[in-house]
């Protein structure tokens, strides 16, 4: 593991002070196919993330600004009062196809509600940032690989 800046938080977990955390301590690396897209989610705790795309073709990233995150929970809500689902929520109060990363939604779908959505191409070099409570998905085109 790298070394730490003094006084980081981090120091209190993984080599100096019990297990690694996948992608908050250690890197993880995805390697993505055509048809592999990911579900709009927020990151956990609400951290950021970075995302540096290695190699392939582009990818493709739709995202809510963090301060309209509630605008689009509310939209997930709606969708499942009218399909008749019983609204199960997290301990956190999250709806739970957004806290189980499942949620596929058109981004046409949100806009037409109201709910601003961007969408940037990522290519090989590049670097995303997602800001805590930005709501993000992405389409991964053929053979991305990413960390």
């Amino acid at each position: 593991m790298a070394t730490l800046a003094n006084g980081s938080l981090l120091s209190s977990i993984g080599a100096n002070g019990g297990g690694d955390i996948s992608g908050v301590n250690t890197p993880m690396l995805y390697v993505g196919q055509v048809m592999s897209p990911f579900a709009f989610h927020c990151e956990d705790n609400n951290l950021y993330s970075i995302n540096f795309l290695v190699d392939g073709e582009c990818k493709i990233w739709y995202a809510v600004p963090g301060h309209k995150h509630m605008e689009l929970e509310s939209v997930v809500a709606r969708m499942q009062e009218l399909g008749g689902i019983d609204a199960q929520t997290s301990p956190s109060g999250l709806n739970r196809p957004l806290c189980d990363k499942v949620t596929m939604i058109s981004p046409n779908l949100l806009l037409q509600a109201e709910v601003p959505v961007f969408k940037v191409c990522q290519y090989p070099g590049e670097i995303i940032i997602t800001f805590p409570r930005a709501y993000h998905r992405s389409d991964v085109c053929p053979n991305c690989i990413c960390c």
